[in-house]
């Protein structure tokens, strides 16, 4: 019965001290609620899960070579300055308020760092390069960083980072449409042929090094190749402008024939001079070459002879010199060979028989073939650019890749602190109910103690 007398007094003052209880407890869920949320406000990041996909990253360098270095890239005050142009500048940041709050970290999968375990403990070395990464940014109230501008900031720092990483390494060079440009009016005939000729070698070499680099990348909007292209720009060369050519040798075109001729005079000395030069070099060449002794050493083979054999050992510096003389005898030859072709072209401007009319008539045609050759450049040097932008549009995006979305990540659990708060403050109002009434119970007995002494005091001073 006293048992039962106890837990119903227990209930009652649960029931009696409940608004107590609930007090404290409301008190305790504010009070986490409050502490969790400036927690999370202060120890909130942004992150983001980046990777790379770019030639050499699994052997840890860059597209160029250079050593790769995640940190230091991501973290370039040229990306971050960059960032806080196109943000919103009411906060007021700087470089150093992003540059420290940024943090880096690879991302390493399990089953290589077992590996890595497993060699190590067999004595061997391993190295792995790591192509993905977490990027985040941390909140930082000094600076003004909230949750909501670090996603703000991680994000548009993804973005700015992607373009530097791909005009930094990436080759995107388009071709310049210099013919577009020419003024035929300031060259003479043969002069407008070497123009277009440099142009074309020119755009021949770029798609040259294309084919190589994106040999079976065909464009959705041109529907090309760049070896369709080069075909195409081949053509130009080897049928229109060699077309071009043979006209202005066949009637001798020119806008000022002793000019020319004065030209073909200078250009002559200049074959002469240089013919002189690699002569005086394939002589000196030569010369070495007789001086020189080649190195001979004995070579003894067990089982086959006694004595050795004597085996001619060649020189890298002989060989250099066979290289040098055979490089002056060519330039030589050729120079001569270029000046016996300028005596011929002088010859044929001097002894010209051809009839003005013809002459007219042939520069009219050649004027409408280098203005159908300008087009036809014109236009595969448009193809070309649109193809290349296309084919760098998609390498460059694969070179850097967003693996997550930028999303905040909190340290702080909201719902298990407020149940935790919610569970103390129901034990702290029922530790203080209790309380309450074991101290009004005390101060009674108390009371009732001092009363009942006080009346036993009287009646024993009474019965004397």
């Amino acid at each position: 019965m006293e048992e039962e007398l106890s837990l119903r007094e227990c209930i009652e003052t649960i029931v009696k001290g409940s608004k107590i209880i609930a007090v404290i407890t409301i008190c305790c869920l504010i009070a986490a609620f409050a502490g969790t949320y400036y927690l999370q406000e202060k120890n909130a990041q942004a992150r983001i899960v980046i990777s790379f996909n770019h030639k050499g990253i699994e052997n840890g360098i860059n597209p160029d070579g250079t050593r790769f270095d995640a940190d230091s890239s991501v973290k370039s005050p040229a990306v971050i300055v960059n960032v806080l142009e196109e943000l919103d500048q009411k906060r007021h940041l700087s470089v150093d308020d992003i540059r420290r709050n940024i943090h880096i970290e690879p991302i390493t999968p399990n089953y290589i760092i077992e590996k890595i375990k497993m060699l190590r403990e067999e004595g061997e070395d391993f190295k792995y390069y790591p192509n993905e990464f977490i990027i985040s940014i941390n909140t930082d109230r000094s600076a003004g960083i909230d949750k909501r501008s670090a996603k703000e900031i991680l994000d548009k720092l993804i973005d700015t980072y992607i373009i530097h990483f791909n005009d930094e390494y990436s080759d995107g060079k388009i071709v310049a449409n210099a013919i577009g440009q020419l003024d035929y009016q300031q060259y003479d005939y043969h002069e407008i042929s070497k123009v277009i000729d440099n142009q074309l070698q020119i755009f021949q070499s770029y798609l040259s090094g294309k084919i190589a680099e994106a040999q079976d990348f065909r464009a959705n909007a041109t529907g090309l190749t760049f070896n369709d292209i080069k075909k195409s720009v081949d053509i130009i060369g080897n049928i229109d402008l060699n077309k071009v050519d043979s006209i202005i040798g066949a009637f001798n075109l020119t806008k000022d024939k002793e000019k020319l001729i004065i030209n073909y005079e200078y250009a002559i000395k200049q074959n002469e001079l240089e013919k002189q030069k690699k002569e005086s070099e394939l002589a000196i060449a030569k010369e070495m070459m007789s001086d020189f002794n080649e190195e001979k050493s004995m070579l003894l083979i067990p089982g086959v002879t006694e004595q050795g054999v004597e085996v001619g050992q060649t020189d890298s510096y002989y060989d250099k010199l066979v290289e040098r003389a055979t490089n002056a005898g060519v330039d030589a030859t050729s120079k001569g060979h270029d000046i016996v072709y300028i005596h011929n072209e002088i010859e044929k401007l001097q002894n010209d028989q051809i009839s003005t009319a013809l002459k007219q008539q042939a520069e009219k045609e050649v004027l409408v073939l280098v203005e159908q050759i300008k087009e036809k450049l014109q236009h595969w040097i448009k193809m070309t650019n649109i193809t290349a932008e296309e084919y760098y549009g998609e390498k460059l995006s694969k070179a850097v890749m967003r693996v997550s979305p930028v999303e905040i990540y909190k340290q702080e659990n909201l719902k298990l602190n407020l149940a935790i708060a919610g569970l103390l403050g129901i034990m702290l109002g029922v530790f203080v109910v209790f309380f309450k009434e074991y101290w009004k119970n005390s101060s009674a007995a108390n009371r009732e103690e001092i009363y009942i002494d006080s009346v036993v005091d009287y009646n024993a001073r009474s019965s004397r």
